[in-house]
């Protein structure tokens, strides 16, 4: 049987392809062994943060921070397994320019309806920089169903977390 060059190079580069699309679905490289794919298969949440305003609501009968609250970027990403990533950038007070007496935060998550008081689960304090930086990388216990996920970051002073939000899921314009 006789294969010609053309044929050769036509399944080479179709093999080539399929590898290079695979590849890329995979969207972060297989960063932590993981695909996105796999993330909308076991479920997932992924989200823009906004910052608080003293005249947003309370969600889950937790109230917003009672200043202003300016966010450059922030983002968080829940997995169904627990696995929480929660990632600010320049998350300050909006009149002091820094955190002011805020040294950490930590982040908690709500499923279901508002009357659900109770998170389903809240990291532990991580450090927040006066200019507003920090990132949490933790694991919390979820409910085999969460509908509704909300992730919420709570201010710390210290080792003691505050019952408000400074920044929520969602957008701001």
């Amino acid at each position: 049987m006789h294969i010609s060059k053309r044929f050769a190079l036509v399944v080479l580069a179709a093999t080539l392809g399929a590898f290079a699309f695979a590849f890329t679905a995979r969207g972060d490289g297989g960063k932590d062994g993981e695909s996105k794919a796999n993330d909308a298969q076991v479920g997932s949440l992924r989200s823009t943060l906004a910052p608080s305003q003293p005249t947003d609501p309370p969600f889950h009968n937790l109230a917003p921070g009672g200043a202003a609250w300016s966010l450059e970027e922030g983002s968080a990403r829940l997995r169904s397994t627990g696995k929480l990533k929660v990632e600010v950038e320049g998350l300050i007070l909006t009149a002091a320019g820094n955190t002011g007496p805020i040294t950490g935060i930590a982040a908690s998550v709500f499923c279901g309806a508002d009357s659900v008081t109770a998170p389903a689960g809240t990291t532990a304090i991580f450090p927040l920089s006066a200019q507003g930086d920090g990132e949490i990388e933790a694991h919390v216990s979820l409910p085999a169903t969460c509908l509704a996920p909300l992730v919420v970051v709570q201010p710390a002073r210290g080792t003691t977390l505050l019952q408000a939000y400074i920044a929520i899921d969602g957008f701001r314009a």
